[in-house]
């Protein structure tokens, strides 16, 4: 036997091991970090009311759709995160509305690439599972790396409350 295959080549395997076990070890510390940057966040929302929802393009419905629903949203519109995720946006909106809606979604991603801080922000009525229209605050930004929304909805009573708290 050689020498490189007596001493050498074990000692060579276990280091490429160790390192990458090092590698996913660090993957997995910074995965950690940002998830619970992540819940930080989440828990600093829920304590505004304020509902953060991302809505994502399904190309097999040829809609933007839901992809995460937190309790706020729960709150404002009585849905369940499970009646919601994949659902089009467009079913918190009353019928009336959806057209206006979706084209200011288009607005929104034209005017991303032109001012990547566009924010669309609009006061209107959405849609209750109840059949009510809670008057919203919708704030809404293109994320263009990821292809997807950000949207942020208060009931106004929240907003107004918040402002006038100075």
């Amino acid at each position: 036997m050689t020498l490189w295959t007596k001493t050498l080549g074990p000692i060579f395997w276990f280091c490429i091991l160790l390192a990458l076990c090092a590698f996913g070890w660090d993957q997995s510390i910074e995965r950690k970090r940002v998830e619970d940057e992540n819940a930080l966040l989440r828990d600093a929302l829920a304590l505004t009311g304020t509902a953060a929802l991302f809505v994502e393009y399904s190309k097999a419905d040829e809609t933007w759709v839901f992809s995460n629903w937190d309790d706020n949203a729960r709150s404002i519109f009585g849905y369940t995160e499970e009646e919601q995720i994949g659902k089009p946006i467009t079913s918190i909106m009353p019928e009336t509305k959806r057209e206006h809606h979706t084209d200011k979604m288009r607005v929104a991603i034209a005017q991303s690439g032109e001012s990547p801080n566009f924010i669309y922000q609009i006061e209107c009525n959405g849609l209750h599972k109840d059949g009510s229209t809670p008057h919203i605050y919708l704030r809404t930004r293109y994320l263009p790396a990821e292809q997807r929304f950000l949207t942020l909805v208060d009931l106004t009573t929240n907003v107004v409350s918040i402002m006038s708290t100075d």
